[in-house]
C-alpha cells in the first residue's frame, strides 16, 4: 500500500485521518453479471489537510488501480450521454469561452482527452489541438488533431503550449507534484491552464454521505487546487465552484502570488459533515426498518453508500431501477443486483422507494414521475438534510 505522509496538494504536515469505509466496491459503475460479481470490495480511507482542506485517499494499491483501468474501464459510461453533457460538459464549454487564438497556430494540449472528438471544438475555435491519453479510444482519426498515446508524464510535447486543458484528470493522478510539474514545464509564456475536477466541497457542504471511490485519489476544494498550482508559480485567473465540478483557469502572474486563503470548510464544517452523515445513516436505517420491501431508484453514490453502511437493506431490496439505458440490464458491482428500467411493476406497488441519485437529477426525476399515483412512496436526501424527506410534497 502507498500512503501520503503530508498533504499532496500544499505539502503541509497537518495531514490527518478523516473517514474510513469498510466495504466499497473497487468499481462503481454497472457491469455484466459475471464481471460485476468478480469486483472486489475493499476498505477506503480518506485523509484531510488542515491547512488547505485537500482530501485524498490513503493506503491505496497500484495493483487495484491497474485492474480498474485495464479491466473495468471499458464499461465506463459514455461521456456523451445527455446527463453528462448537461451537468459537466456544457458548464465547461461556457466557462472556457475560447478567445481569439494568439499567433498563427496556437497549440492547445488536452491531458486525458479520451477521444479525438473531445478536441473538435478547440480545432474549430482556431487552435492546433493535441491530446495525450493512453486509452485505446484515443486514436488520431480526426483531421487536424494529433493524439499522443501515452501517459502524460511520459509524453514528449513538441513545443510550449499556449493553452492546456485537464478535465476530470487530476483526481486520478497518484503523484500530483510530478504531474503539475510537467504542466509547468510544458506551459509556454502566457499559457492558460484550464482545470475541471469534481467539487468535493459541494459534497461536504451538502452533507453528501458518500462521494469517494477507489480510482479517485484526490478530492479538491478551491483552496487546495489553488495551493497545488501556487507551488508551481500559477495563480487562478477565474474560478467557479458553484456546481458539481470546480472550473478554474490558472496562469503565471506578473505580480507575486498572494498568500493562500484558509479553506472555506474549516474544522467545524468537517464536524458538521461527519455528524450529519451519522444522522443520515441512523435515520435512513429507521426508515428502512419500517418497511419490508425496498426499491432503489438510481445506481448512484447514495445506493453504494446504503448497501455498504446499512447491510440489512441488501435483504430488503426487491428492485434497483435506473433511467440510464447504459445501466439497464447490467448489475451492481460486487453485490450483483440486476438493474431494471423503471416501470409499473417496480414503482407502482412497493412501500418505499429510495431515490439514490445525485440531487442534481432530482428535478428530472420529478418531471418524469409527475403522473405517478404512488408519489408518497418516494424518499431521498435533499442537499443538507440529515434525515430522508419525501421527493414529492404530498
Amino acid at each position: 500500500m502507498i500512503f501520503f505522509d503530508r498533504c499532496p496538494a500544499c505539502g503541509s504536515a497537518r495531514w490527518t485521518g478523516l473517514r474510513r469505509y469498510e466495504t466499497i466496491p473497487t468499481f462503481l459503475f454497472p457491469l455484466d453479471e459475471p464481471e460485476a460479481k468478480r469486483v472486489e470490495a475493499l476498505s477506503l480511507e480518506i485523509c484531510r489537510c488542515e491547512t488547505c482542506g485537500h482530501m485524498a485517499r490513503n493506503g491505496w494499491q497500484e495493483a487495484v488501480l491497474k485492474k480498474i483501468y485495464t479491466e473495468h474501464y471499458a464499461a465506463y459510461p459514455n461521456d456523451t450521454s445527455e446527463a453528462h453533457l448537461t451537468v459537466y460538459k456544457r458548464p465547461f464549454d461556457a466557462f472556457f469561452e475560447v478567445t481569439k487564438p494568439r499567433g498563427n497556430t496556437p497549440l492547445l494540449l488536452e491531458i486525458g482527452c479520451s477521444s479525438p472528438r473531445n478536441l473538435i471544438p478547440f480545432r474549430e475555435a482556431g487552435y492546433e489541438p493535441m491530446g495525450v491519453d493512453p486509452s485505446p479510444c484515443a486514436t488520431a482519426d480526426e483531421p487536424g488533431i494529433r493524439i499522443i498515446r501515452n501517459f502524460y508524464e511520459q509524453a514528449v510535447i513538441p513545443r510550449p503550449a499556449d493553452a492546456i486543458v485537464s478535465r476530470f484528470c487530476l483526481e486520478h493522478v497518484t503523484d500530483l507534484s510530478s504531474h503539475v510539474g510537467k504542466i509547468s514545464r510544458d506551459a509556454g509564456a502566457g499559457c492558460e491552464v484550464y482545470i475541471q475536477v469534481p467539487n468535493a466541497g459541494l459534497g461536504l457542504v451538502g452533507l453528501s454521505p458518500f462521494f469517494f471511490s477507489h480510482e479517485h485519489i484526490h478530492y479538491f476544494s478551491e483552496s487546495s487546487l489553488t495551493a497545488l498550482f501556487a507551488r508551481f508559480g500559477f495563480a487562478p485567473r477565474r474560478m467557479d465552484s458553484s456546481g458539481p465540478s470546480i472550473l478554474a483557469v490558472f496562469q503565471r502572474p506578473e505580480m507575486p502570488i498572494p498568500a493562500l486563503a484558509p479553506p472555506l470548510i474549516d474544522a467545524a464544517g468537517i464536524r458538521r459533515w461527519m455528524d450529519g452523515v451519522a444522522a443520515q445513516k441512523a435515520s435512513l436505517t429507521r426508515l428502512f426498518q419500517r418497511h419490508q420491501d425496498l426499491v432503489f431508484y438510481g445506481c448512484g453514490m447514495a445506493a453504494y453508500w446504503a448497501l455498504s453502511e446499512i447491510p440489512s437493506c441488501r435483504t430488503q431490496l426487491r428492485f434497483l431501477v435506473d433511467d440510464n439505458p447504459a445501466y439497464v440490464g447490467h448489475n451492481v458491482p460486487y453485490w450483483g443486483f440486476p438493474i431494471h428500467a423503471p416501470g409499473v411493476d417496480q414503482l407502482g406497488t412497493q412501500t418505499l422507494i429510495f431515490v439514490a441519485v445525485n440531487p442534481a437529477y432530482h428535478d428530472r426525476i420529478r418531471d418524469r414521475l409527475r403522473d405517478s399515483t404512488n408519489k408518497e412512496a418516494f424518499w431521498t436526501f435533499p442537499p443538507g438534510a440529515m434525515a430522508p424527506r419525501r421527493l414529492f410534497a404530498v
